[in-house]
């Protein structure tokens, strides 16, 4: 009978979360004052005179500089006007401000994500290490009883 009781406490609670989850990605847009990358990448030109959070690769450096921001297959180029720090080529940013015609932002705030390709790179790489880690030690110190549902301590003898 523990087992049956395990067994569904683990599937309410994983159900749960499920729901927890659809119903968040299902009113995040309605809670958020900005528009969403959709309709920045879809419909600039209903969004042009809001303010909004655009985020991107930058494309190209300079006085104004250009980011591509993506939404699934679609991609649009958007230049920044006021930007109050070096960018560089292949960096990843957020920019808040507001959208001008043309595909232009007003920069209020630019936020560097990642300064480089490499450092995107060097994040997944830190963080494979990190859960490869993990996973090594809980292991050589905990065995997993499939059977019972559980986990136990490694006989160390």
């Amino acid at each position: 009978m523990k087992r049956f009781r395990r067994v569904a406490l683990a599937a309410v609670l994983l159900a749960a979360l499920f729901g927890l989850c659809v119903a968040e990605a299902a009113t995040a847009a309605d809670r958020s004052p900005y528009p969403t990358g959709e309709q920045i990448v879809t419909d600039y030109e209903s969004v042009v005179g809001e303010r909004a959070i655009v985020g991107g690769t930058v494309t190209a450096t300079g006085s104004t500089p250009s980011i591509r921001t993506t939404h699934g297959p679609a991609a649009v180029i958007i230049h920044v006007r006021g930007v109050d720090q070096e960018l560089q080529r292949g960096s990843i940013v957020h920019v808040l401000g507001r959208l001008d015609p043309g595909h232009a932002v007003a920069a209020e705030r630019t936020v560097i994500v990642s300064p480089s390709t490499g450092a995107e790179t060097y994040k997944w790489v830190v963080s494979g290490l990190a859960v490869g880690g993990f996973l090594l030690l809980f292991f050589r110190y905990w065995r997993v009883d499939l059977r019972a549902l559980r986990v136990e301590v490694r006989d160390r003898g």
